[in-house]
């Protein structure tokens, strides 16, 4: 059982603390009378550095990014100087080229470490990846987010939706890969540079034109980038907006993270003649729809409304648009979709036939032979490749297509 006796005695304790303490109180007027004051102040210093003295290595991080999104230059620099570094006997190493590049480069894995010597300094380079925190509950909302196409309705002066389940995604998309992967690359910049935006005071927006001739995959397009980004498309007819408040209205009613669309802007609306001074027909009611209206939604300050915004017009005659809404700010990328080349074929095959591009048919020759130009759109080569699941059918008979269309066009070329 316990008990307080058997806890030792504290007398013996109390009795060493005041030895120590009068010891100590005897031999500090000794110290102060024999070392002098500088003396004393420099053993002090050296004692001090002695129990808070830094490590003998220092650890700078060189980020690939700065805070604003910007690529960090130093980063860049260290990656082309250690590619000099790199031991080509190494067990594990990452190469790369770019197209507009000769020579193959040498990257560091994670993890890996590099010796190296500079000016008498032994340094020790460390490749190291750091796993952002992601927002657990928006990840988990754009894979149960039910996408919408939302559309005006005159009747109420609001917006009404139905499910959007367009199919069409950057996997399946039928357009040049280079192209592809340029919009997918300006599309994931855009997501990420939220805090570039803000630092630069620019509203966090982006526009995008798609022109060409019909049959090239525009609405495809826009449904794909909708699909990647998990975003709702907002369907803007500016035929039924009468005038510049109820298109305010309607923009204020949007959400963030959305897609403004408005598809065959050149015919949708004459915005053009709006730049022209009103006549007393146009005057009479209420105020029409005007170019420095749309403009003004567009990229002035009613643009500032709302955050993760993208605009996409859409047009199959880019020449007729005004030069008003083709700059900068306001269509920040122009996209041509233009008629089916080779490339664009073969991801078709795969898609209706299920051809491997590893596997070539052969046919394939000859239809990159005929394909050339402008002779077919994708959508006029996606309805050849549907008229029959045999494969050898269906490419025999859009080889006579586009033997067709072929001489055609040739003799066109002679008439002119």
């Amino acid at each position: 059982m316990f008990s307080l006796r058997n806890l030792p005695s504290l007398a013996p304790f109390v009795s060493a603390y005041a030895s120590l303490t009068g010891y100590i109180m005897m031999i500090k007027p000794f110290i102060e009378m024999t070392i002098p004051p500088p003396l004393q102040n420099y053993i002090i210093s050296n004692l001090n550095s002695f129990l808070h003295s830094t490590p003998s290595t220092l650890t700078l991080i060189i980020d690939d990014q700065i805070k604003n999104g910007m690529f960090n230059e130093l980063y860049g620099a260290a990656q082309v100087y250690l590619s000099t570094k790199i031991n080509c006997n190494a067990a594990r190493l990452r190469i790369s080229r770019d197209r507009s590049e000769k020579n193959v480069n040498l990257h560091l894995s994670v993890g890996d470490v590099v010796s190296d010597v500079y000016q008498g300094i032994e340094l020790k380079w460390r490749f190291c990846v750091e796993s952002k925190k992601t927002n657990m509950a928006k990840v988990i909302n754009n894979e149960r987010k039910i996408l919408k196409m939302y559309s005006y309705c005159n009747m109420y002066l609001k917006w009404q939706s139905v499910n959007l389940e367009h199919p069409s995604t950057f996997d399946t998309m039928a357009m040049n890969d280079e192209l592809k992967r340029s919009v997918m690359g300006d599309l994931d910049r855009f997501i990420r540079r939220k805090a570039f935006y803000k630092s630069v005071g620019k509203p966090w927006k982006r526009g995008y034109l798609l022109y060409g001739p019909p049959g090239t995959g525009k609405t495809s397009l826009v449904a794909a980038i909708a699909n990647y980004l998990k975003f709702d498309i907002y369907d803007l007819q500016l035929a039924s907006v009468r005038e510049d408040a109820d298109l305010r209205r309607l923009l204020l009613g949007t959400r963030n993270s959305s897609i403004l669309l408005v598809e065959d802007i050149d015919c949708a609306v004459d915005l053009h003649t709006r730049l022209q001074p009103k006549t007393q027909d146009d005057t009479k009611g209420s105020e029409m729809l005007t170019l420095s209206g749309l403009l003004n939604c567009i990229d002035g300050l009613w643009s500032s409304c709302g955050d993760e915004r993208i605009v996409i017009f859409t047009t199959n005659h880019k020449e007729k648009l005004d030069p008003a809404l083709l700059r900068p700010g306001r269509m920040d990328m122009h996209i041509h979709m233009g008629h089916c080349c080779f490339d664009v074929f073969k991801t078709l095959a795969s898609n209706y036939l299920g051809l491997s591009h590893d596997d070539p048919h052969h046919l394939y020759p000859e239809i990159e032979r005929l394909i050339k130009g402008e002779v077919l759109t994708p959508a006029q080569v996606a309805e050849e490749l549907m008229k029959n699941e045999d494969p050898d059918v269906a490419l025999e008979g859009l080889v006579k297509v586009l033997q067709r269309k072929r001489s055609e066009l040739e003799k066109l070329e002679e008439e002119t």
